[in-house]
């Protein structure tokens, strides 16, 4: 007679040497790299965040103190350099040797980097203008906004010099963050040109 304490042993699942699967479809029917999955719990998150976010400003605009800011041409130019290095870490992902890769992926973080500072130098250019973070909601939002994007994309920056680190492993992950990250920062200028 068994011990409480111990469980009943189950017939294995699956094919002999793969018991431990536990799904009844085929093995590789939706399976992820760890590196993937690592991903997409962050970015659930971040999703989640950009969301709330961008409600709350819809909403918020609706009441009379909205007083809409102007839209700085150099945005146009930071939406281009975010664009052309997700396109580079995109290109240093699909190489298979870390060495071809490298260029490409450094390429991508100083576009990055690039895009941080033209974000400071837009935020620069409202300041200018009188259009400080606590003088109307949509400031507060803007700038609200950006600066978490900016931090995200610092992050970003983070993976990639881990990524350098440890010469080419994780590149995929990080590429695909940047993506994300890009595709973020273009509904939210969407928005802002909307607005």
């Amino acid at each position: 007679m068994p011990k409480v304490e111990e469980r009943p042993k189950l017939p294995p699942k699956g094919p002999p040497g793969r018991e431990l699967g536990g799904g009844e479809g085929p093995e590789d029917a939706f399976s992820l790299p760890p590196g993937q999955v690592g991903l997409l719990v962050p970015l659930a998150a971040i999703t989640s965040l950009f969301a709330a976010l961008v409600s709350a400003y819809l909403v918020r605009m609706g009441l009379p103190d909205w007083q809409a800011l102007p839209k700085p041409p150099l945005l146009w130019l930071n939406t281009l350099v975010l664009l052309l290095a997700s396109l580079a870490l995109e290109r240093a992902a699909r190489l298979e040797a870390w060495p071809q890769a490298r260029p490409w992926a450094l390429g991508g973080g100083l576009l990055g980097t690039g895009f941080i500072l033209g974000q400071l130098l837009a935020w620069r250019l409202l300041l200018s203008l009188g259009y400080a973070p606590a003088g109307n909601p949509a400031s507060a939002f803007f700038y609200l906004i950006t600066a978490l994007h900016g931090l995200h994309l610092l992050g970003g920056g983070l993976a990639l010099a881990w990524v350098f680190v440890r010469e080419g492993k994780g590149l995929r992950p990080c590429a695909w963050y940047w993506h994300y990250l890009l595709g973020v920062w273009l509904v939210l200028y969407a928005l802002f040109l909307w607005t």
